[in-house]
């Protein structure tokens, strides 16, 4: 069973980026992407049928709609930022009908360290934001194996968009 989050599927230029100690989070779906940061420790992060750890210094981006969730076997510290595509509007328009074997990479220390202080700090510009993002999707982007979707991969993305537009937080079975 997967959670459907509506409060991560509405408005354009939403931003929210948490810091969380022991992450855990059960399975769920939303429009917004994800990207997530390893602080500390690790984190095993389920994206569809396949399972990832992260390690300090790794990052993992989930691509809106795809069914994720997260648990920690032992002690870790992560930063997580939805945000809508239209942050990176190019990026997303890139990615677009792409799916990644895997959402796990290793960022470039200058950029991990960048933009771990610049996506949490309330008084970052949208600039310096927006900056830090597309530092961690271009090593996403050039690492990642990107394989093309199915057309049932746009259906569903489609239909769950038009679920964001009409209904509340769902739990689909």
């Amino acid at each position: 069973m997967a959670y459907y989050q509506i409060e991560n599927s509405l408005m354009p230029g939403r931003y929210d980026c948490r810091r969380y100690v022991d992450f855990a989070f059960s399975t769920h779906l939303h429009r917004h992407p994800e990207l997530v940061i390893a602080l500390s420790g690790e984190i095993v992060l389920s994206v569809g049928a396949r399972t990832e750890t992260l390690h300090a210094g790794d990052a993992a981006l989930v691509l809106p709609h795809e069914p994720h969730g997260y648990s920690t076997p032992a002690a870790s510290e992560v930063i997580v930022t939805v945000f809508s595509a239209d942050y990176a509007g190019d990026v997303f328009a890139f990615l677009r009908g792409r799916h990644a074997v895997s959402s796990v990479f290793r960022p470039n220390i200058c950029d991990f360290e960048y933009a771990r202080v610049v996506l949490e700090a309330e008084a970052s510009s949208p600039y310096r934001r927006r900056a830090a993002l597309y530092a961690l999707l271009s090593a996403f982007i050039e690492q990642a194996e990107l394989v093309a979707g199915s057309e049932t991969d746009e259906l569903i993305a489609r239909v769950l968009a038009e679920m964001s537009e009409r209904a509340g937080d769902e739990t689909l079975t």
